[in-house]
């Protein structure tokens, strides 16, 4: 039985992370972490650094290939996931009644570790939540976001048709307003002095 050195156990690390690598390709939609769900545009040379371009609904990003896995780029969940995610909404849950300083950043840092899993946790606990707070609806609707949009690409349909399949599995009657803007209305009418 030969051993290996770490010089040749790393050299055989970054062949299969350059093979994973390469199997993204030109027009894939790819999900980022932090950013959502986008499509790779080209491979480009910036600076003398290969990268990846990725659209995203609002911004572009430029990627180095050297960091494209490590920073836990995937592909988008299959359709076959998607309704495990769908059918995962369905159950109940035992909401976690901790201090809401240390949950809400427990919920983002799932909502920003791409695992569309505890994204869906997150949605399912703050949905049994009765009393919501500002910032546990903005967190509601973050997660509610990137949940909807990566659904959206798995069964290939709009994103309202998310939330519409979203809101169907959580019993929940309508499509959350995703509007900040349009909450702060409600208060506009209130005199302060």
């Amino acid at each position: 039985m030969a051993i290996k050195s770490s010089g040749s156990a790393t050299k055989e690390r970054k062949i299969k992370e350059v093979k994973a690598v390469e199997s993204f390709e030109k027009g894939q939609k790819v999900v980022v972490p932090i950013h959502g769900v986008g499509v790779i545009e080209d491979i480009i040379d910036l600076y003398g650094t290969k990268c990846f371009k990725i659209r995203f609904a609002n911004n572009l990003l430029h990627m180095p290939v050297d960091r494209f896995l490590s920073s836990g780029v995937r592909d988008v969940i299959s359709e076959k996931i998607a309704k495990q995610i769908l059918g995962l909404l369905k159950k109940s849950l035992k909401v976690n009644k901790g201090s809401w300083s240390k949950r809400s950043q427990e919920y983002e840092a799932k909502i920003y570790s791409g695992d569309i899993y505890m994204i869906a946790n997150v949605v399912r606990e703050l949905h049994n939540n009765e009393k919501t707070s500002y910032s546990e609806n903005n967190i509601s609707i973050l997660a509610m976001s990137k949940l909807a949009e990566e659904l959206a690409c798995a069964f290939n349909v709009d994103i309202s048709e998310s939330y519409a399949r979203i809101s169907s599995s959580l019993k929940f009657g309508k499509t959350p307003d995703t509007s900040v803007s349009d909450k702060m209305s409600d208060f506009e009418d209130i005199d302060l002095i």
